[in-house]
């Protein structure tokens, strides 16, 4: 008994359509990805940027809420020392 398989035809490239079109889509992805990776670099070193100035500026706010509560105990010491 002999097994019938179904013939498979040849994939015919017509390499002077198919190559150009290939290289293109590529071409474009390629910079795509460029683009994606450039673009993500500088939104990466502006968050760094933007922390670090987030932290600065706590920094500064706790310094001058420290300084705040002193200049508050200062003024409430010497009003007592009015009323007295």
């Amino acid at each position: 008994m002999k097994v019938n398989l179904p013939e498979f035809r040849k994939i015919k490239i017509r390499w002077d359509k198919h190559v150009p079109i290939i290289i293109v889509i590529s071409i474009i992805l390629v910079l795509g990805s460029l683009f994606s990776y450039y673009k993500i670099s500088s939104l990466q070193d502006l968050i760094h940027t933007i922390t670090q100035e987030k932290d600065k500026n706590l920094e500064e706010l706790k310094n001058i809420a420290i300084e705040l509560e002193e200049l508050k105990n200062e003024d409430q010491y010497k009003r007592n020392e009015e009323l007295q």
